[in-house]
């Protein structure tokens, strides 16, 4: 079956917080709200596919990893007539997605609820998407590293999706980050993060006083100004020639952002990645001990002696459980001194929760690559 879907995918339980990113994006690039998408799962938005939005999402989305039109959901539960249904769809088809391609890929993802595995699903896709392109006189080639097309299948609601990866990579990727600490966090959980503690970049001071590489300073920064990706020029047919801008779509705001790490090897990593990514004059990394740093200096930075303390502090195997219940002590007497400021925190299993000493007001789930992590909100 037919459809026309925009799938807009990021890490799970970040929906809301996706969406409330590309609401505000859409405003301000294309002069109007985006409909409420449907949720597919805890990580994909869906919405009637429109090559704006679209357009607006590959370039200044942060909080994706990746961007589809979705084409099909077949019903078939088995391999032939998964590529029947395929052929004869595609053979119906006279939307323009395969237009001017000369290679291919496919993925699967998600389809342990179907009678086959992975490679099995690649190749039939594959091969009707092969046959009905040879029988149209399109001459495509398998390219797995760098595809004019590439196709993913996954399991919906007990459908077989296939969808076309606008971006054709991740997004989360962004490329400045070329050294990075130990344990990096990816950088669009690192937009899922400023997005769920709702920093105000024109009034608010962020501060990340455990920085590592800098990642939630560089993103807060980049989505302060809305800057785009640079992703390259998608190379999708059905995308066509949405006009959308080209520049920061809020290049008026000036945040302030600190950050600071009490490594100076990390801290200087820091400073590079904040200069591959254009916001060297917007961030402020410096090598400061956390507990060396006083709150009135913190206040004195701030635009309006508000500010949000925003950071993804230690934890896992690598720490003993008593060092991390001293870390977190001595954390949670600090933040209870920075009057005007928030704090967010994003933690993995352990002793944080019972250690800190502060009552969160939100407490939210959140995904840290495989590490099932809590978002921690406190207003000290």
């Amino acid at each position: 079956m037919r459809v026309d879907n925009l799938l807009v995918v990021g890490s799970p339980d970040t929906t809301k917080a996706m969406e409330a990113e590309l609401s505000r994006l859409s405003r301000r690039a294309l002069s109007r709200v985006p409909p409420r998408p449907r949720r597919a799962g805890s990580g994909t938005l869906v919405y009637a596919f429109d090559p704006e939005l679209a357009r607006v999402a590959l370039r200044y989305h942060r909080t994706t990893t990746r961007v589809y039109a979705e084409l099909y959901r077949l019903s078939a539960q088995r391999l032939e007539p998964l590529y029947d249904q395929l052929v004869a769809d595609l053979t119906a088809d006279d939307r323009p997605w395969m237009d001017g391609a000369r290679s291919l890929s496919v993925r699967a993802r998600n389809v342990a609820g179907f009678a086959a595995g992975e490679r099995q699903i690649v190749g039939v896709v594959k091969n009707a998407i092969f046959d009905v392109a040879g029988g149209r006189g399109v001459d495509l080639r398998v390219d797995p590293k760098d595809p004019d097309l590439l196709v993913t299948a996954r399991m919906h609601d007990d459908k077989m999706s296939i969808s076309v990866d606008l971006g054709a990579r991740s997004l989360s990727q962004r490329g400045y980050r070329t050294r990075a600490g130990v344990a990096p966090l990816r950088e669009h959980l690192a937009a899922a993060m400023i997005m769920i503690a709702r920093w105000d970049a024109r009034r608010e001071l962020l501060v990340d006083p455990m920085c590592g590489s800098a990642t939630i300073a560089i993103e807060a920064a980049l989505m302060a100004q809305a800057r785009p990706r640079d992703a390259g020029e998608p190379r999708s047919p059905l995308l066509g020639g949405a006009d959308i801008p080209d520049g920061a779509l809020f290049g008026d705001t000036l945040p302030a952002v600190w950050a600071s790490d009490a490594d100076a090897g990390v801290i200087r990593a820091a400073q590079d990645n904040a200069r591959r990514a254009g916001v060297a004059e917007l961030v402020r990394p410096e090598a400061r001990d956390l507990f060396s740093i006083e709150p009135d200096e913190l206040r004195a930075l701030a635009p309006e002696g508000k500010g949000l303390v925003l950071s993804n502090p230690p934890y896992g195997e690598r720490i003993a459980e008593r060092d991390l219940v001293g870390l977190y002590r001595r954390m949670g007497d600090w933040c209870a001194r920075l009057r005007g400021f928030r704090v967010a925190l994003l933690v993995g299993p352990g002793p944080f929760q019972r250690s800190f000493g502060l009552e969160p007001r939100v407490v939210k789930p959140l995904a840290n690559g495989p590490i099932r992590a809590h978002m921690y909100v406190y207003e000290p």
